[in-house]
């Protein structure tokens, strides 16, 4: 992508990418340190997540897409029932949930939205595929067990 010759650097490319890495060619005189490293996607997919309810801070809906089923979202029991995720699909061919807990009677729901507001369910599997064809948003309706959405992959 670039040379790093400045302590700031402020590159805009176009790129398609999963992973950017930060890595030294040549030995160095002094350590290098890293304040602060960040990508921001502008791609058409409107990679989008929402909660009806604040019992969600940011970072948690950063886990959703970061590569990583380690960190994921768990909603608290006492606060998650009846609450949704809503995942835009605006632009987008699939979608892909993975779960990496459905513990019985979770009383979890998948529904696809059409953009006049038609529903139709899904089945929410560890790994739950849906083709967004037609489709203007999927919704996760929790229920009162905690389920933990391991990450959210829009294609």
């Amino acid at each position: 992508v670039c040379k790093v010759t400045s302590p700031n650097i402020d590159k805009q490319v176009d790129i398609n990418a999963q992973y950017i890495r930060l890595k030294c060619l040549a030995s160095q005189q002094f350590w290098v340190t890293v304040g602060e490293f960040s990508a921001i996607s502008t791609d058409s997919t409107g990679d989008t997540f929402t909660l009806d309810t604040p019992f969600a801070s940011e970072m948690q809906l950063l886990s959703l897409n970061d590569c990583n089923l380690l960190n994921g979202f768990t909603p608290a029991a006492d606060k998650a029932k009846g609450h949704t995720l809503t995942v835009s699909t605006a632009g987008c061919a699939s979608l892909r949930i993975l779960f990496t807990a459905l513990p019985e009677n979770h009383g979890l729901t998948v529904q696809t939205v059409t953009a006049d507001g038609t529903a139709r369910a899904v089945e929410p599997l560890p790994d739950t595929r849906i083709d967004c064809t037609g489709i203007d948003r999927v919704v996760i309706t929790f229920g009162a067990v905690p389920v933990t959405v391991g990450e959210i992959v829009v294609k």
